[in-house]
C-alpha cells in the first residue's frame, strides 16, 4: 500500500468514537486487516479500537477509499459495533473449550480426593477373602421356541 491519506476525521462523542475517511493507492484492493493496521499507526491506537466500515474502489483505479470508526475504548467498539458471525462462533467455541476444561478439572479434583481417601479405607477395614464354593452348579443354556405361524383370517362374505 501506498500513499495513505487521512481525508477527513469527525468526532462523534454519542458513540465515543472518530468517523474516519481515507485514501490508499495500491495494485490490488487492500484487505481489510491491511488498512487495519495502516490505520492504526497512522492515527496512534491500538488495531482492536479499529472497525473498518468498507473498502471501495473504483473500476480501473489504484486508489480505493475507506470508511472506518476508530473507538476511544475496545469497550465502546464492543458495545455499538454488532459482532460478525465469524466473532460469534468463536466466542461460542471459547465457551465451549473453557466448559470441557472445567469439567475436566473437576473430574480429576474428584479423583485425586477419591485416591486420597482410598489408602485410608485400606487401612481401617480388613477385606474379607472370599473362599471357592464347591462344585457349583451350571445352569445349561434355554433355547428359544420357534415363532408360531397363524393363518390369516378369511374373508366373510355378506349374503343380502
Amino acid at each position: 500500500m501506498k500513499n495513505f491519506k487521512i481525508i477527513s476525521e469527525n468526532r462523534n462523542p454519542l458513540f465515543k468514537r472518530k468517523e474516519v475517511e481515507a485514501s490508499v493507492e495500491s495494485e490490488i484492493t487492500p484487505g481489510r486487516y491491511d488498512v487495519k493496521i495502516a490505520l492504526s499507526k497512522e492515527l496512534k491506537v491500538s488495531e482492536d479500537q479499529v472497525k473498518i466500515k468498507n473498502v471501495l474502489g473504483k473500476y480501473g483505479s489504484k486508489v480505493f477509499d475507506i470508511s472506518a470508526n476508530v473507538y476511544d475504548t475496545v469497550e465502546d467498539r464492543d458495545y455499538t459495533e454488532p459482532k460478525t458471525t465469524k466473532e460469534k462462533k468463536d466466542e461460542e467455541q471459547a465457551k465451549v473449550t473453557e466448559e470441557k476444561a472445567q469439567e475436566a478439572a473437576k473430574v480429576e479434583e474428584k479423583a485425586s480426593e477419591t485416591s486420597a481417601e482410598a489408602p485410608k479405607e485400606a487401612t481401617n477395614v480388613e477385606t474379607p477373602v472370599e473362599q471357592p464354593s464347591e462344585a457349583a452348579p451350571v445352569e445349561a443354556p434355554k433355547e428359544e421356541a420357534a415363532p408360531v405361524k397363524v393363518p390369516a383370517e378369511q374373508p366373510v362374505e355378506a349374503s343380502a
